[in-house]
């Protein structure tokens, strides 16, 4: 992502300032629908020109660097599989030698 330097706002690197609502959503992968949900709460910014609602891609981009990470914990077998590797690792490391 490249920034102008008078105003320091994200630019898409096509230099393009707004999307389509289809370009939006091909380039984020959202729905129509959620696209059009987050328009609705003001969590992304769009502005309507004639019959076409044009969406500013520094507020798109904005928006979902905003977003906090995915918690995705793992399933029990890939717990599993994690506290077996960890008890293979603790077993096969070396004692410390005592010789003084």
């Amino acid at each position: 992502m490249s920034y102008t330097n008078a105003a320091a706002r994200p630019v898409d690197p096509a230099g393009k300032l707004y999307a389509t609502i289809p370009q939006t959503c091909e380039r984020y992968g959202l729905g129509r629908s959620n696209l059009y949900r987050c328009i609705g709460r003001g969590e992304i910014r769009a502005l309507k020109l004639g019959r076409r609602i044009l969406i500013e891609i520094a507020s798109a981009d904005a928006f979902f660097a905003s977003l906090p990470p995915a918690g995705i914990q793992p399933d029990a077998r890939d717990r599993r599989a994690a506290q077996a590797a960890e008890a293979r690792r603790i077993e096969t490391r070396p004692v410390p030698s005592r010789n003084r």
